[in-house]
């Protein structure tokens, strides 16, 4: 099973420890995920844990907007992404975040900073 790790330290604005945000992620092992990805930038610390069952190369995380400027992990299945007839084409993982991605762009500009 996938799970999201994460350190904010909003009032101290402290940086984060990676060390203590990786043995987090890696306390999900027990739940059989074979693959982490991390992003640590001053106060803020986000880890993800994925159990690889569909697209076994493309589901990388964290994911970045175009400019790097906005990182997301989530955690989710794209409903019909293996349905041809229900959807204009292949939607990988990848593809998936850019919903979340352009959401958090367009409608909490001061997340993005």
């Amino acid at each position: 099973m996938c799970g999201i790790t994460g350190i904010y330290n909003v009032q101290t604005k402290q940086h984060v420890d990676s060390s203590v945000l990786t043995k987090m992620t890696a306390s999900l092992r027990h739940r059989g995920p074979d693959e982490e990805g991390f992003f640590v930038k001053d106060n803020i610390g986000l880890g993800m844990a994925r159990l690889s069952i569909i697209d076994l190369s493309g589901g990388k995380q964290p994911i970045y907007n175009e400019d790097k400027t906005i990182c997301v992990v989530f955690n989710g299945e794209v409903i019909n992404g293996m349905n041809p007839r229900a959807s204009p084409g292949p939607i990988t993982p990848q593809a998936a975040g850019n919903v979340p991605l352009e959401g958090i762009q367009n409608t909490a500009p001061c997340c993005s900073q």
